[in-house]
């Protein structure tokens, strides 16, 4: 609903009729626009928290990696807002626009190893594998078995979850994941990384969470034998039990 933008973030981006509604969750919880100077974000209800969240996780990765830069925020009586420069790339998910499908790939690859090679003391973000399971127990009860992709939606959510928890790894690798790390949510240019986007699920977690979400992600844009190129570049191959234990984690926290 734009009657409400509050003047803070008109102020940055100019009239509203120069926006583009990128997406709009069904809820009316969230929306997204392209403006002529970046984008905007509008939460309401609980997802105001997560904007928080999101807003501390740009400012703590952008001590380190290209990333969003936040131009403005403001609260209204029934949401808040953020607003966001224009990252100056594109999506990794859009090859058409980087030419080179190799070295598309490749590049996407670097990006998440630059992403898991950031220090994981001292960030503002839950760890490990019980941080996530937690987040993963909250995410349930909004989980319908018939919206997972398969084979997944063959199963009851909750026996989804018993299983996953059931087949905790012995070890974990942790990292600085991105939580979302599909290829949609890294922007480049011809010179490289220019922004990682929606990095409000950040954690640090056993790598094969991010490795899972983006293998899953390659396999949907440019199918399955682009993998290879993605871990070559990457710089390690996956342990495949962790991988499988991680794809049921990011189908059971979308």
């Amino acid at each position: 609903m734009l009657e409400a933008v509050p003047d803070e973030i008109l102020s940055i981006t100019g009239p509203q009729a120069g926006w583009s509604l990128i997406t709009d969750r069904p809820d009316g919880e969230i929306a997204k626009w392209a403006t002529p100077t970046g984008q905007v974000r509008k939460v309401a209800g609980a997802d105001v928290i997560g904007l928080d969240t999101e807003i501390a996780n740009i400012n703590w990765l952008g001590g380190f990696t290209p990333t969003e830069l936040v131009v403005s925020k403001a609260r209204s009586d029934s949401a808040a807002w953020l607003a966001t420069a224009d990252s100056l790339g594109h999506p990794m998910d859009r090859i058409e626009l980087h030419g080179d499908v190799q070295s598309a790939i490749q590049g996407f690859g670097q990006a998440l190893a630059l992403l898991h090679s950031l220090p994981t003391s001292d960030v503002p973000f839950g760890d490990g594998w019980e941080a996530l399971r937690a987040d993963i127990e909250s995410s349930l009860p909004g989980l319908d078995n018939a919206s997972l992709r398969q084979p997944y939606g063959r199963y009851e959510v909750e026996e989804l979850f018993t299983l996953w928890q059931e087949g905790r790894p012995p070890l974990e690798d942790l990292v600085v994941s991105h939580g979302r790390a599909s290829m949609g949510n890294v922007f480049m240019n011809r010179d490289g990384l220019t922004s990682f986007m929606d990095v409000g699920n950040m954690r640090v977690v056993d790598r094969h969470f991010d490795l899972a979400v983006a293998q899953h992600s390659i396999q949907e844009t440019l199918g399955g034998d682009a993998a290879f190129i993605f871990y070559d570049a990457y710089g390690s191959d996956p342990d495949l039990l962790r991988l499988d234990h991680y794809s049921l984690a990011a189908v059971l926290h979308p």
